[in-house]
């Protein structure tokens, strides 16, 4: 058996390869930033950075270090090699503590300008103005559906309207902060909307009579909380961690029952310019059709005709207008999918193409 000193030593150079290797890997980054000046490519590929990833995971499946973790460390990897290239602004919807300010990171890294909005509308005019170079605006949650605001605020843009570049899906717990002694104890509950969707059957079990109000500034909840010693914060686990905040609650003890939800939230990355084709590709779209007896029915036979597979079709309010949002599996260059949206196009109110996209790889696979 090895000696420790000589287990450490083994360590210490492979630390050194690690490092070697990643000055390496800049050096030609830097030579990709001269070959994409010269084609005119944007920074970010979407389509490439997916690539990466799946190859990683290709592989690191029979190992033994964390998956997840390698995910991460690949997308900080990722990230600050870009940024030798160029930096971007990510504008995201919400405070610095919400789960779509935890998405623009996993997405993008620590190497950019972060852009809070208030609003979806305000992600929307950043990227439209030219503020930022994408943004990233919540679509579902796995326990509130589709985001109808998130869905308005596509429709409602202009002829130079942005796409749906990229999806990121983020697997998180949700948990309750406070300085308060107990659940029992709480007046008020601060979160944003996203959170309270997701929490809605645990908090209307455990505290039906508790004032939800939300919570939109970037102020530090630590500091919020102390002032309010009544007040909880709902929101990521994950996020407030560096808050040294008292856990009242978590989602991580399925079986002590203050389980709030473990679920998995879904973001869009919108940009002025459309994604590569990859292997795994997902296009969405939103279609207006008349409130009539056979509406999905008339909707669905565009793409059981073709067997064109659907990821996802809920129906939507949206603006006073009976709308369908549909995710389908496969890329708008495919001749069969582009001929169902045309079609389909011809016999609805309206139609919106958000965008073809590589899908987001699923939570825990990395």
């Amino acid at each position: 058996m090895e000696k420790l000193s000589q287990l450490r030593e083994k360590i210490d150079e492979i630390d050194e390869s690690i490092v070697n290797l990643l000055e390496e890997r800049a050096s030609i980054v830097l030579k990709v930033k001269e070959a994409k000046a010269e084609s005119n490519v944007n920074i970010y590929s979407p389509s490439r950075e997916v690539e990466i990833r799946e190859r990683v995971q290709e592989l690191s499946k029979d190992g033994n270090f964390p998956k997840e973790t390698l995910d991460t460390i690949f997308s900080s990897i990722v990230g600050a090699t870009r940024s030798l290239i160029g930096k971007l602004t990510i504008a995201y919807f919400g405070p610095p503590w919400s789960r779509a300010y935890q998405a623009a990171f996993r997405q993008f890294g620590e190497d950019v300008n972060f852009l809070s909005c208030d609003s979806v509308n305000g992600v929307v005019e950043a990227c439209s103005r030219g503020e930022a170079s994408y943004g990233i605006v919540p679509i579902e949650t796995s326990s509130g559906g589709v985001f109808s605001k998130t869905c308005s605020a596509l429709l409602s843009q202009g002829p130079d309207r942005l796409n749906v570049v990229a999806e990121i899906k983020l697997k998180q717990s949700l948990a309750i902060f406070s300085e308060a002694a107990s659940l029992e104890a709480i007046e008020t509950l601060f979160g944003d909307a996203s959170s309270f969707i997701e929490a809605e059957s645990w908090l209307s079990e455990r505290l039906p009579k508790v004032k939800r109000e939300l919570l939109t500034d970037s102020d530090s909840v630590a500091q919020l909380l102390s002032k309010e010693r009544k007040a909880a914060f709902l929101g990521p686990e994950e996020i407030l961690t560096e808050e040294s905040l008292t856990v009242l609650a978590k989602g991580i003890d399925s079986s002590s029952g203050e389980k709030i939800n473990s679920s998995v939230a879904r973001f869009f990355v919108l940009g002025s310019t459309p994604a590569r084709e990859t292997k795994r590709d997902r296009v969405s779209i939103i279609c207006g059709v008349k409130e009539q007896a056979g509406a999905l029915h008339e909707v669905l036979k565009f793409f059981a005709e073709r067997e064109i597979n659907l990821t996802k079709i809920e129906s939507k309010m949206l603006d006073g207008q009976l709308s369908f949002f549909i995710d389908i599996d496969g890329s708008l260059s495919s001749e069969k999918i582009s001929g169902a949206v045309s079609e389909l196009d011809k016999e609805t109110v309206f139609l919106k193409v958000l965008g073809s996209y590589p899908s987001a790889l699923e939570p825990g696979r990395a």
